[in-house]
């Protein structure tokens, strides 16, 4: 696993969040940016504390005060995950507090970027669906030496790759706009369909 800021000198770190805590800070942005009292995406968690804790917004603050390194990596770069170890399911969310932000959240950290350093997206076939494929895909048959592919960001495993168009196209592309799950076992009976064996959760 690398380290946090390999990740981040490669683009693919995300800063986990809980999506209360994400919710709260659209509120937050989308209050400072009605009045005027902040740039966004150009402040930092030292100067919008204040305004978290003015509108009660406790779980943001915390976040905040405890990870403001990882707040203003998120807020600069658009980058931002539900926080979480994952363990084979996947999640996805969209949150609508505001239109300050990304909407798309996953719990699927980021391996690679194939053709959207944007991050994922969901319930169409574009790029941020199958670059969200290819980083599900790579949980599940990890790159090693042998078999990694360089991408426009980081490595994929071969068969990630070879596989991901078809995988977008069975679960991602048609998952509602809103989010969904997608089960352990059903990845990985997938998987075992298309002759592979995959890593097990």
């Amino acid at each position: 696993m690398r380290d946090k800021k390999a990740l981040q000198d490669l683009g693919l770190y995300q800063t986990p969040v809980t999506f209360q805590v994400y919710q709260q800070l659209q509120i937050m942005w989308q209050f400072c940016y009605q009045t005027g009292t902040l740039n966004y995406p150009e402040h930092t968690a030292q100067q919008a504390l204040s305004f978290a804790l003015q509108l009660n917004l406790v779980e943001a603050a915390g976040f905040m005060k405890n990870h403001p390194e990882d707040y203003d990596y998120g807020l600069y770069h658009g980058r931002w995950m539900l926080a979480g170890e994952f363990k084979g399911d996947v999640i996805a969310m969209r949150c609508h507090a505001s239109n300050l932000g990304p909407s798309a959240l996953s719990n699927v950290p980021r391996t690679c970027i194939s053709g959207s350093p944007d991050g994922h997206e969901w319930g169409y076939g574009g790029s941020g669906p199958n670059d969200f494929a290819l980083d599900i895909l790579n949980q599940f048959l990890p790159a090693n030496g042998e078999d990694a592919i360089k991408m426009y960001r980081g490595y994929s495993s071969r068969a990630a790759a070879d596989l991901k168009r078809a995988f977008c196209a069975e679960f991602i592309a048609i998952m509602p706009r809103e989010g969904g799950q997608i089960s352990n076992q059903d990845i990985v009976d997938w998987i075992e369909q298309q002759g592979y064996s995959p890593k097990r959760f």
